[in-house]
Formats: C-alpha cells, sequence, structure tokens
C-alpha cells in the first residue's frame, strides 16, 4: 500500500492530512478573533472598579493581565497556523513519494502519468 512504511502498522493518507488542516486553520481564526478582542472588548477604563479600585491598580494590573493573554492567544493562533502548512507540506511529501513509486515500479503509463502528475 502506498505511503505504508513495512513494519509499522500504519499508512499515511495525504488526503486525510488535508482534511485536517481546516479545523487547525478554524481554531487560527477562532484564536485570532479572541485576541483582537481582547484588545478592545475587554479593556477596562481606570474609573471602572471606583476610587478603591483604581487606588488598589486593579484595572491596570487587570489591563495588563489582558494584554498578556492577547499576546499568547496571537503567538497560539501562529502556532495552529503552522501546524497547518506542516501538515499540507507532509502531504504534499508523501504524495510526492507515492507519485515517484507508482512511476519507478511501473504502475503508471503515459497516459495516466498526465492525469495523475498533478493529484500528487
Amino acid at each position: 500500500m502506498p505511503g505504508q512504511v513495512e513494519g509499522t502498522g500504519y499508512s499515511v493518507v495525504p488526503e486525510s492530512l488535508r482534511g485536517t488542516t481546516t479545523a487547525w486553520e478554524e481554531s487560527r481564526d477562532r484564536w485570532l478573533l479572541l485576541a483582537s478582542r481582547m484588545e478592545t472588548e475587554f479593556y477596562m477604563p481606570d474609573n471602572a472598579m471606583g476610587l478603591l479600585g483604581r487606588e488598589q491598580n486593579f484595572p491596570r494590573t487587570y489591563n495588563e493581565a489582558r494584554a498578556t493573554i492577547g499576546r499568547k492567544l496571537a503567538e497560539g493562533a501562529d502556532v495552529l497556523g503552522g501546524t497547518s502548512t506542516d501538515l499540507d507540506r507532509v502531504a504534499d511529501e508523501y504524495e510526492d513519494r507515492d507519485y515517484e513509486y507508482y512511476k519507478k515500479f511501473g504502475y503508471l503509463n503515459d497516459e495516466m502519468d498526465d492525469r495523475v502528475s498533478g493529484s500528487f
């Protein structure tokens, strides 16, 4: 079976890898949305907690934590996006290997080669 490494009991299905990229990208988008909302919707003005809150620096401390969370969400979104890109790259590599394997062992004729080479 193409993509299967002898003796490992598993095979790599490039199209399945590509199918997971959508979930990674959607997660990245949700993280980016929340990160941007942290900057605007979750901001606390200095007077939000009254005089005692302001004296205790609660709004400032809260906003610093909120900003940190926003930065971490953006960093995490980059990782999620990178994972999606990496999965696509791995799928491409396995398709290229499968194509070369098919070609090497004569599983492709000239007519099939033209049709199949674009899908690997």
